[in-house]
């Protein structure tokens, strides 16, 4: 079964057995459930397929994984000034004990490109105080539908058995699905169909090889053949040869009987030109220039100015809104734990030390030291992300570094004290 195959039909499955509304919460086995059996395919056989079948798709989620979970997380009032010492900060830089903020965001990535939905589940102590966060396989929760609520609660699988959770106590991402109202379209089913091509093409490649690059044909025998003959021979030459494991095995030749090429060798296939269009799809889906991956359609036109520029986008047009939205949903689910009013706060990710973007910081600095002349100190400063100084309302001019005007700008006296000593002419009148 093919890669696109198991992944509609685990989304299908998805939507099948989606909780009933007002359905009574309990302790529920999947043997017991009034759902039918759970998914026929889990989320480890989609990774399988894609995630560890393929190294385009690899390279790929593993890109945006690791660039994504760069910028910490802070909790910053809407002027912007970070608010420090706050329950909630403590949760965003250390979500629980045994996993890092980095390895956290890591996997809700992946868990967002390889099926669209990504959960972390709020973990509170005895007070009700939300202490700890975890991400949740996607195929081990299910939400519980509510033609009121929308979701009334959610169902979180351990050990093969599903318990009940609080519809307050799990945070869902998604990728916006038109046709789902609870769960996301993934990139990687985007992709599948290229996924596909691109592993079958690599069968092909690796099995006609270990045939010594034989190329695949048929058998013409001159004699009639009975219906059983026929059948029986047919049989036998497509069990032995055909299919990509296959590929290229040599036939044995005997009376009357002819071999006719049929297959391909790799260059009348012309790989070179169906792995660029292949790749530049699979790329596409992830929102990856195909240069950032180092794969062949980005490599062909590859030159250090395209790939800075391919860099930028790939952080303007990905990087950067997707840790806005993981900013915002952590920030709709957790305020109301936390007694936060949205209107006056947010979570937002800090790139001052991401190093993809330190160019662009440099470019602020600049800004800021030719904003000489015409711009206040304390302007200059928040072009960095500084804060405002004590007398920095002022503007200097850049030859002498001399206060023109501005709030703070105390006037000097710039008359003349006296008439030089060596005024022109002087010395002729004398």
């Amino acid at each position: 079964m093919s890669f696109i195959q198991l992944f509609i039909r685990e989304l299908k499955a998805r939507v099948d057995t989606a909780p009933q509304p007002n359905r009574k919460v309990a302790l529920i086995s999947p043997s017991q459930s009034s759902r039918g059996q759970d998914m026929p395919h889990d989320f480890e056989t989609l990774i399988n397929e894609g995630f560890k079948g393929n190294g385009l798709v690899y390279a790929c989620m593993r890109q945006n994984a690791t660039s994504v979970k760069e910028p910490p997380f802070r909790l910053v009032k809407k002027d912007g000034s970070e608010v420090e010492g706050n329950p909630i900060s403590k949760l965003l830089s250390r979500p629980n004990p045994y996993r890092s903020r980095e390895q956290v965001i890591e996997k809700l990535q992946y868990h967002l490109d390889g099926t669209g939905t990504a959960y972390l589940h709020k973990v509170r102590s005895g007070s009700g105080q939300v202490v700890e966060l975890w991400n949740r396989k996607p195929n081990d929760v299910r939400p519980i539908a509510d033609s009121k609520e929308y979701i009334s609660g959610w169902e979180i699988k351990v050990g093969g058995i599903w318990y009940p959770c609080p519809a307050e106590d799990m945070i869902q991402f998604l990728y916006t699905d038109p046709a789902n109202d609870y769960y996301g379209f993934p990139p990687l089913l985007a992709a599948s169909m290229s996924v596909d091509a691109d592993n079958e093409t690599d069968k092909y490649i690796k099995y006609l090889l270990a045939n010594m690059a034989v190329v695949s044909g048929i058998f013409s025998i001159g004699e009639n053949l009975t219906d059983d003959e026929f059948k029986r021979a047919k049989q036998e030459m497509t069990a032995m040869w055909s299919g990509a494991v296959n590929a290229g095995l040599p036939g044995l030749l005997e009376g009357g009987a002819t071999w006719t090429k049929m297959g391909l060798s790799l260059n009348e296939l012309d790989f070179g030109n169906l792995w660029p269009r292949l790749e530049t799809r699979v790329c596409m889906a992830f929102s990856i220039p195909p240069i950032i991956v180092g794969s062949k359609a980005g490599m062909d036109a590859a030159t250090y100015s395209n790939y800075a520029q391919a860099k930028e986008s790939y952080y303007d047009e990905m990087v950067v809104p997707e840790c806005a939205m993981i900013g915002n949903t952590l920030a709709h689910s957790l305020f109301p734990d936390f007694g936060l009013n949205s209107d006056e706060y947010n979570i937002v990710p800090n790139f001052d030390d991401v190093k993809a973007l330190q160019e662009d910081i440099d470019k602020k600095y600049e800004r800021a030291v030719k904003g000489k002349g015409y711009l206040l100190v304390n302007e200059q400063r928040e072009l960095v992300g500084k804060e405002a100084i004590e007398g920095g309302n002022v503007v200097y001019m850049p030859m002498n570094e001399i206060p023109v005007m501005g709030d703070d700008f105390e006037e000097i006296d710039t008359e003349p004290v006296g008439e030089p000593d060596n005024k022109p002419g002087k010395a002729e009148e004398e």
